[in-house]
């Protein structure tokens, strides 16, 4: 099988836009009176999507790391375990992307890029009308992903830590 073949990509969010390398793309309406509420419906489209289209890799906007906001960085980080979670249970490797990177690679700039220059994007490289920002998010992310930018993170080996007088102090 192709290692680019069944590939989920994921813009987290209340409205997740998603992609599949099976050309399918749109978005999950994840609304819900509390962030239990929003994960449950994550885990539940998550693993539809895997019971109807098949899914090897997960590759997704990790926008943890540039979350200001303490709330936002809570959701974004639950948002990601369960992402994670699901990964593990369906055995499918995940990959998480800056949205710098992300708008980099769609428009040349990784910063000052408006949700409206994402759907443009995809109009003009692939001549894709996605329904919202978010899908077009999710359209690049398939795209990183088909063109080798994630790597599996199974089976990875990990180096030991030398310890003793030969190690590095800090």
């Amino acid at each position: 099988m192709d290692e680019r073949s069944n590939i989920l990509a994921l813009d987290p969010a209340t409205i997740c836009g998603w992609a599949h390398s099976s050309g399918e793309h749109s978005v999950w309406d994840l609304t819900s009176r509390d962030l239990g509420g929003v994960l449950r419906k994550m885990e539940s489209a998550l693993f539809s999507i895997h019971d109807r289209l098949g899914v090897r890799h997960i590759a997704y906007e990790d926008s943890f790391y540039g979350a200001i906001n303490a709330n936002t960085k809570l959701f974004h980080g639950a948002t990601r375990g369960v992402i994670r979670m699901v990964a593990f249970d369906i055995n499918a490797s995940h990959r998480g992307y800056s949205p710098s990177t992300i708008k980099k690679q769609a428009t040349g700039r990784g910063r000052d890029v408006s949700k409206d220059d994402m759907v443009e994007a995809c109009r003009t490289q692939f001549g894709i009308e996605p329904s919202d920002h978010n899908a077009a998010d999710a359209i690049w992310i398939l795209y990183m992903a088909r063109q080798g930018f994630y790597t599996a993170n199974k089976n990875v080996k990990t180096k030991k830590v030398r310890r003793g007088k030969n190690a590095r102090k800090k």
